[in-house]
């Protein structure tokens, strides 16, 4: 990203995007769980933030939901990672 710009926290670099475009096998399994794991992670943090700022009722309650589905994937892939003897992201 250019000087003084901001990206949402957990976004993959356009390095780490051109790694997994020429990885395979369990490496790719490995680097998209923990890739997506961070991207989950900036992904609650901004819907937490929304749950409690958001003006209208419907954002916050949408929110709120975003915040637990991406905690359960998270929970699912770091299981994902050990059932494929990778450590945890």
């Amino acid at each position: 990203a250019p000087a003084g710009s901001s990206r949402m926290p957990g976004m993959a670099t356009d390095a780490e995007l051109a790694q997994l475009s020429t990885t395979q096998g369990r490496e790719l399994d490995v680097l998209f769980l923990t890739l997506m794991i961070r991207h989950h992670r900036g992904g609650i943090a901004m819907a937490q933030y929304a749950a409690a700022q958001a003006q209208e009722a419907n954002v916050r309650a949408l929110a709120r939901a975003m915040v637990i589905n991406q905690a359960v994937e998270i929970d699912q892939m770091q299981a994902d990672l050990r059932a494929l003897g990778a450590p945890p992201a």
